[in-house]
């Protein structure tokens, strides 16, 4: 009785046989909470960090996830909107070509800003006393013009003939080695072995004059000189060359003088029609016809200096 009554039992309570549901590929809205994210979505506006000074190659993961480098190319589907597939398990475990995430997605290097450079303090040069550099090369007999400390055109071209003279690049540069050798100053060379109290010396290698007077230095300028290039102007024609060898002034001429190729401040001449003049330009390169141009300050200066029969030496 109690076997029948066990066979009744088990009867009554057995639960029917269900067939076994294929296991579901887990999404990342059905991830355990605690646990890293299976995905990162794309970034949506490509293209919006390229207005920053970094540049990534996909969107930096959001708070609160963790890019595993498997971010997919498609955001992840809804699933109440889309109720998983009846499949089979060795459909589901492997994964398919347009699931494998783009290169571009998995994190590089260069994803990372680079580091700041460490920034190293700017040493500044002290100010220069330009109304103390203009004393200094009017008392070595320069021509900069007033010690007002303006940097003017006269001031230019004190600064270039005392750089050539002192073997450096005739750029109006004040620099260290310019203050250095402002304070050990070189004397203009010596062109010939003229020992007369009184002469002009032109240097045409280095574009200096350099007067002298009673044995001593009184006055040294830039200038500029035949150019050597071939001239056809007002029906003149030519080579630019400024006439080298010993000569002797043999007249001037007052204020301005209009000559077939231009004009003349105070000239001095010193070969047929060749002489030193005053100009209003006065480049840092040779550009005259063959006359000997100086800075209008300098030619002013040089009439009061220099007496008609005086020997000007011409020279490279």
């Amino acid at each position: 009785m109690l076997a029948g009554l066990a066979l009744a039992a088990t009867s009554v309570f057995a639960v029917p046989s269900v067939p076994a549901l294929a296991p579901v590929p887990a999404t990342p809205a059905e991830a355990v909470p605690g646990t890293t994210a299976a995905a990162v979505p794309a970034d949506p506006y490509p293209g919006d960090f390229d207005v920053s000074p970094f540049s990534y190659p996909v969107s930096p993961p959001g708070p609160g996830s963790t890019s595993t480098g498997d971010a997919s190319s498609t955001p992840p589907r809804n699933p109440a909107a889309h109720p998983p597939r009846d499949v089979r398990p060795s459909e589901s475990a492997a994964p398919s070509e347009s699931a494998a995430p783009p290169e571009s997605a998995a994190p590089s290097e260069s994803a990372a800003p680079p580091a700041a450079k460490p920034v190293r303090p700017v040493k500044r040069r002290p100010a220069v006393d330009l109304r103390a550099v203009q004393r200094r090369l009017e008392a070595l007999h320069y021509v900069p013009g007033p010690a007002n400390g303006a940097y003017t055109e006269f001031t230019k071209n004190a600064i270039w003939a005392f750089q050539k003279v002192n073997g450096m690049a005739p750029n109006g540069r004040l620099s260290h080695r310019f203050m250095r050798a402002l304070a050990h100053p070189k004397r203009p060379r010596r062109l010939t072995a003229d020992r007369s109290r009184s002469h002009v010396d032109i240097d045409l290698r280095h574009q200096v004059l350099t007067v002298y007077k009673g044995g001593r230095i009184r006055m040294i300028s830039h200038i500029s000189t035949g150019s050597g290039r071939h001239y056809c102007e007002k029906g003149h024609c030519g080579i630019a060359r400024t006439p080298a060898g010993d000569f002797r002034v043999t007249r001037r001429i007052s204020g301005w003088h209009k000559s077939p190729l231009g004009y003349m401040y105070r000239p001095l001449f010193f070969h047929e029609g060749y002489a030193m003049h005053g100009s209003m330009e006065v480049p840092n390169r040779r550009a005259s016809h063959g006359c000997v141009r100086l800075p209008m300050l300098a030619g002013d200066m040089l009439p009061e200096m220099v007496r008609n029969g005086e020997r000007v030496h011409v020279h490279h």
